[in-house]
């Protein structure tokens, strides 16, 4: 929205820009003791906690189980397990498609 005529003032860092009948834009201003008062006295809710510790938990495990790559990768070079490439292409495509 453009006002034009009004006068500009500068108010803690923010811009208000006013005409006779219109603010424009303003907002509260909090010092900052207050904003660490606020800091000090959050307490995070159980969800938040519990996630927390998921996510701990969940950042120490891999998403790749390497045992299972490996035993893989050993019986294809045995010559143990066989791949059927158009069996794999097609699976390929079919993933892709969605």
């Amino acid at each position: 929205m453009k006002i034009s005529g009004g006068a500009k003032e500068s108010l803690n860092g923010l811009l208000l820009e006013t005409t006779n009948q219109v603010v424009v834009s303003a907002a509260p201003t909090t010092t900052k003791a207050q904003s660490a008062q606020d800091a000090a006295e959050f307490q995070p809710s159980e969800d938040s906690l519990w996630l927390d510790e998921a996510e701990a938990a969940l950042s120490e495990t891999s998403d790749i189980d390497m045992s299972k790559v490996d035993s893989i990768r050993q019986a294809i070079s045995d010559g143990s397990i066989s791949v059927d490439l158009d069996v794999l292409s097609q699976a390929i495509v079919e993933m892709h498609r969605g």
